[in-house]
């Protein structure tokens, strides 16, 4: 996968004359051949307009993918769906799918659920037909068969399969999670469907960040060790890529796929051995308690404050790079602030730990 990234990524160059590359020194530049593709951060292949869908609606991929669209129809093949968008026209099995909507129906804690007029369905899909889905309720003794047009959105059971390797991830709308691309012949496919494959011409001037490279998510690392105090007795766990109520992570209005979120009082701290060179981060109080929250913040490597700052609920989001060279532990405080811990929702948004 990695040498078919760069021979596709190379070719994009070579054809286009117009590939932009992003490097993880922060240098951008159009190179007639690719930097080692380890120091690639980003890469957008043209100059054409950004193929974004109006609206939100869209289809959810079961590797947490956001595909916007404009319609879903009933697939030319048994329980697959036609999807059209800024992509153009994509057949893709329900198996493959976390659902579809403006936005899906919230998940249940099992099993499926469907949007209908006259409210939310809990059951099980049991297959797409000729147009028309078939879904086992518990309200129903018999199955129920509901013309697509008829429902307005659908959240399915299938599990989460997170992909693996070098990719290219598009974000095509900050609202929602970002597509997930991998490498098919010469051109680029759906993570999620590698059969499905995208025109490379239509990612128009996305930006593509090169995942799976260098590139390590602070939330993907367990904490070495953690110690939360919270406040009156009652202490707020810390979580991974999600709010402390469980919902989605936002902050300054955007969906974050990837952060960490902790609650004053705490600290945490995890083993880097030296293999890193940078984090980099957004931090700011989540937008679920905003304008909440006063807390204090800091970041030691090895023991020597690399950055603090007081973090309030409704200011500007703060956007952190430091320099890890060397360091063995990373640790993070998270301090109560004038209003003890109420609304103390620290976020570090994106937070990416860069390799040697």
């Amino acid at each position: 996968m990695r040498l078919a990234l760069l021979a596709f990524l190379c070719l994009c160059v070579s054809a286009a004359h117009a590939a932009t590359v992003t490097g993880f020194d922060g240098r951008v530049s159009t190179p007639e051949r690719l930097p080692a593709l380890v120091d690639i951060d980003s890469v957008v292949l043209g100059s054409g307009p950004v193929p974004l869908a109006s609206g939100t609606f869209g289809v959810q991929l079961v590797d947490g993918s956001w595909l916007p669209a404009e319609s879903v129809v009933a697939g030319s093949k048994p329980d697959h769906l036609l999807v059209r968008g800024p992509f153009g026209a994509l057949e893709l099995p329900l198996e493959a799918l976390a659902g579809w909507g403006d936005p899906p129906p919230p998940a249940p804690e099992r099993g499926d659920a469907i949007l209908v007029e006259s409210g939310v369905l809990a059951g099980r899909v049991n297959g797409l037909r000729n147009g028309t889905l078939t879904f086992l309720s518990a309200l129903d003794p018999e199955p129920l068969a509901l013309a697509l047009d008829e429902i307005r959105g659908a959240r399915l059971g299938n599990p989460v399969r997170r992909p693996d390797g070098l990719r290219l991830r598009a974000t095509t709308d900050p609202g929602r999670p970002g597509l997930d691309l991998v490498v098919a012949g010469d051109g680029l496919a759906l993570a999620a469907v590698p059969a499905v494959r995208l025109d490379s011409a239509a990612l128009g001037a996305l930006v593509l960040r090169v995942e799976g490279g260098r590139r390590v998510y602070l939330s993907d690392l367990a904490p070495a060790s953690t110690r939360e105090d919270g406040m009156f007795g009652v202490v707020w766990p810390s979580t991974r890529d999600r709010a402390l109520d469980g919902g989605p992570l936002r902050l300054g209005g955007v969906l974050r796929g990837k952060g960490l979120v902790v609650h004053s009082a705490a600290a945490l701290s995890w083993k880097l051995d030296g293999g890193y060179v940078r984090l980099r981060a957004e931090v700011g109080i989540s937008d679920s308690v905003a304008p909440e929250g006063d807390c204090v913040a800091v970041l030691r490597g090895d023991g020597r404050e690399l950055w603090r700052a007081r973090v309030r609920g409704g200011e500007p989001i703060r956007r952190l790079d430091l320099d890890l060279t060397g360091i063995a532990l990373l640790e993070l405080a998270v301090e109560t602030g004038e209003r003890f811990d109420i609304g103390d929702h620290l976020v570090l948004a994106d937070a990416q730990l860069i390799r040697k």
